[in-house]
C-alpha cells in the first residue's frame, strides 16, 4: 500500500497443496473477510475466479463468499483506493482475515455417538448427522 492505495491478492486453499482431498471437497460455506484501512474509499476487484466479493465501505471489510473448494485454488485480485488527501498510509496492515467455513459429515475432534436411548414411542431418523463449523478462524497477514 502507499498513500493513494494497492493491490490485494488473495488465494484459498489446504497448506499441503496439490489435489483436493475427500475431506477437503466437504467445505462449504467459505467465506473470507478481509479488513481494510479506515480510510479506504473504494475497492476494485480485477479477478475473483470463484464465488462472489462485496465491500461494506461502512465496516471497510472486502468479504469474499467462496462456497465450496473445487479442484482449483480460488483466488481474488483488486485494487484498493484510499480517499484522497488524507495523507495516511495502510496502518492497519497485518490485522487477522477472518475465515469461516463448515464440514458437513465431519467431525474433527473424534467425538462420536455411540448409541442413543428413545424413552417415548417416537420413530427416529436411524443415523447421526455430524457438522464441523468453524468458530472464530483467522489468519494472520504481515
Amino acid at each position: 500500500f502507499n498513500k493513494a492505495g494497492g493491490r490485494i491478492n488473495c488465494m484459498v486453499g489446504m497448506r499441503h497443496g496439490g489435489q483436493v482431498s475427500k475431506e477437503e471437497k466437504n467445505l462449504h460455506k467459505i467465506v473470507v473477510s478481509i479488513p481494510l484501512p479506515p480510510h479506504t474509499e473504494t475497492v476494485n476487484v480485477a479477478q475473483c475466479s470463484h464465488g462472489t466479493w462485496a465491500f461494506d465501505p461502512a465496516g471497510k471489510v472486502l468479504k469474499w463468499s467462496i462456497g465450496q473448494l473445487h479442484n482449483h485454488t480460488p483466488s481474488l485480485s483488486g485494487e484498493v483506493v484510499f480517499k484522497s488527501g488524507t495523507g495516511a498510509t495502510a496502518e492497519n496492515t497485518g490485522e487477522n482475515v477472518g475465515v469461516s467455513f463448515t464440514m458437513p459429515n465431519h467431525v474433527v475432534s473424534g467425538v462420536r455417538v455411540s448409541s442413543v436411548n428413545i424413552v417415548e414411542s417416537y420413530k427416529p431418523f436411524k443415523g447421526v448427522k455430524y457438522m464441523t463449523k468453524s468458530g472464530r478462524y483467522a489468519v494472520h497477514t504481515t
